[in-house]
């Protein structure tokens, strides 16, 4: 009897005695693990550290410090606040100082500490790094407010994404402060308006080795906070930063498009210049149908933008002049007040738009009676050409002379003129030999236009009115090549003439030879890597091998050479060159919304859809 007592009073004992050795096990496997934890960070420390004392570059040493948290749960901020290690702390801060990719890791370590919602950790890491002298007064004063306060969590979240970003702008790194940016407000932790303000106009400095990246962010980020309050003139400066350089400026004209929404953008004096200045980068980039856009946009909301922009209107109309006309005139008559048609900044473009278009000769007329002496020697030379083209010999007799009571008698276009009218005539002799008795920098518009025209003037389309005989003319022509290949030579690679010579070759190959010959220089010429020179056989195409020397395509010409290509690819319903050219125009930096209104017209798209 007395056994079973026993017997249950000894099982309780060592019942309780094994759950005792349990929780003390327990307790023991827990810091155990601690120590575990604890040795592993060490250890990394340790690892960082070397790495960083060892005479590897930094930007090597770096990358291994990524690589040794990218495969761990913990972060290098962990790791710092679970093991004091003065002497890995004293290597590490002091590379952050001197290496901004160094800065940039340990920014990013304590941006994944706020993404994981670790906000305290976060605040007792960077209040280490301001003992250290490692922050500016702004964010010390900031961590210091933060380490001494209570608030919310968000609000927490939201002075700490600012420290992080100021401090990457700090290392002079605004891309990386940018990304930093975006990838906390993708976690909820939004940055300020000010601290967006300061990261916008550090991306607005001129950097000419990341212009098209700096650009593309500021985009980025205008339209990710679209609904934070920026100042205007800070949205203009970074706009303004986004123009120049060899490509159509597109992110300038996305960001221009979307300030043209709001709805007082035109109050503010600034604006007016940078669309201008917009217009007039479009322009020089050859992308004359969105300078047109702008204008109508600019016009409509601001008549008084065409009377501030004359000299730009003037280089409009002079642009669309021989290969826009009916928009050039659409962009006289409707877009440019009729009361300043007279004055002298915006005359010699009109004149020269009406007077060589044989239907507008009387708004040539009109405006000629308005024309009050003594003319401006520009006036003279539209007069001229005027005239030639209207076939009024005596009017343009008497300006020719004129012209030869100036001070600097023919410029290059009015020589250029005569040639013009010389060829029309079929005077090829006459006009190749005025071009080489000529001084050449007089005459090398002139040499263009005969070029083009013993191009695309074989023998058999020459009538009897020709001052050479056919059987004359391959001498004539291969002489003359000869002579006009030595003479380009010495211009400077960039000359207009050569970026208009250019011109005159792809449209005798896309009007006369082929149009996959077009589009085989076009690519051979772009392609081409900049060690190696390029090659074209033009010597199979009626003209010397020399003239891969000649061949200039850059901003101002590229997209009328892909344009004669586009244009001839439709009227022979070539569906691979289509997709190829307009696939060039986007790779161009044109908006896709102007690709569509302007080049995928019904004929392309059915082009296009014909399986």
């Amino acid at each position: 009897m007395l056994r079973i007592p026993l017997g249950r009073c000894t099982v309780r004992r060592f019942s309780s005695r094994h759950r005792l050795s349990g929780r003390l096990s327990s307790s023991e496997a827990r810091l155990s693990a601690e120590k575990k934890n604890q040795l592993k960070a060490a250890n990394r420390l340790v690892k960082v550290a070397e790495l960083l004392d060892s005479s590897k570059r930094l930007k090597y040493t770096t990358m291994d410090c990524y690589k040794i948290y990218d495969s761990e749960k913990f972060t290098l901020v962990d790791d710092f606040l679970a093991v004091r290690d003065h002497e890995s702390q004293h290597i590490v801060f002091a590379n952050y100082k001197n290496s901004k990719l160094m800065a940039a890791f340990i920014l990013d370590q304590i941006s994944t500490m706020l993404i994981k919602g670790r906000e305290e950790q976060a605040v007792k890491f960077m209040s280490i790094m301001e003992e250290n002298g490692l922050l500016d007064r702004k964010n010390s004063s900031t961590l210091h407010m933060l380490a001494n306060n209570t608030l919310p969590t968000s609000r927490i979240r939201t002075y700490l994404s600012c420290v992080l970003v100021r401090e990457n702008l700090r290392t002079g790194e605004p891309l990386v402060a940018a990304l930093c940016a975006l990838k906390l407000l993708a976690h909820d932790a939004a940055i300020d308006p000010s601290t967006l303000t300061a990261l916008i106009q550090s991306l607005s400095v001129n950097t000419p080795n990341r212009k098209t990246y700096h650009a593309y962010t500021i985009c980025k980020l205008l339209k990710t906070f679209k609904n934070y309050d920026v100042n205007e003139q800070v949205k203009i400066d970074a706009v303004q930063s986004m123009i120049g350089g060899p490509v159509v400026p597109y992110f300038a004209n996305v960001c221009f498009d979307e300030m043209m929404e709001q709805k007082d953008i035109m109050k503010h004096p600034s604006f007016l210049r940078l669309a201008a200045q917009l217009i007039d980068a479009n322009l020089e980039n050859g992308n004359t149908l969105r300078c047109v856009q702008v204008w109508k946009q600019m016009y409509e909301r601001d008549p008084s933008f065409a009377e501030k922009y004359m000299v730009l209107f003037s280089k409009i109309i002079d642009k669309l002049a021989d290969h826009e006309h009916e928009r050039a005139m659409e962009l006289a008559d409707k877009y440019f007040p009729a009361e300043i048609r007279k004055d002298p900044q915006a005359i010699d473009s009109l004149l020269s738009l009406y007077g060589q278009n044989s239907k507008l000769v009387s708004k040539f007329e009109q405006l000629t009676h308005e024309l009050k002496s003594p003319l401006l020697r520009s006036t003279l030379s539209v007069l001229f050409a005027a005239f030639l083209f209207q076939s009024n010999e005596v009017a343009a007799e008497r300006i020719l002379q004129a012209i030869f009571s100036t001070k600097n008698g023919l410029t290059p276009d009015d020589f250029k003129t005569i040639i013009k009218r010389l060829l029309r005539q079929q005077k090829i002799k006459q006009s190749v030999t005025m071009c080489e008795s000529t001084d050449f920098s007089v005459a090398k518009g002139g040499y263009v236009g005969t070029i083009e025209f013993l191009l695309t003037h074989p023998p058999l389309s020459l009538h009897s009115a020709c001052d050479i005989e056919p059987q004359q003319l391959d001498k004539l022509k291969h002489d003359f090549f000869a002579l006009a290949v030595r003479k380009f030579k010495l211009l400077e690679r960039d000359d207009p003439a050569l970026t208009n010579l250019t011109v005159s070759i792809f449209k005798y190959l896309s009007g006369h030879i082929s149009n996959k010959a077009s589009r085989k220089l076009y690519i051979v010429f772009l392609s081409t890597y900049v060690a190696l020179k390029p090659y074209f056989a033009f010597q199979s195409y009626q003209m010397p091998k020399e003239f891969n020397d000649l061949v200039h395509i850059d901003k101002s010409n590229r997209l009328t050479c892909l344009t004669i290509i586009l244009n001839r690819a439709i009227g022979e319903k070539d569906r691979t060159t289509i997709e190829w050219a307009l696939a060039e125009l986007v790779a161009m930096g044109l908006l896709e919304g102007e690709i569509e209104v302007n080049y995928l017209t019904p004929e392309v798209a059915a082009i296009l859809n014909d399986k």
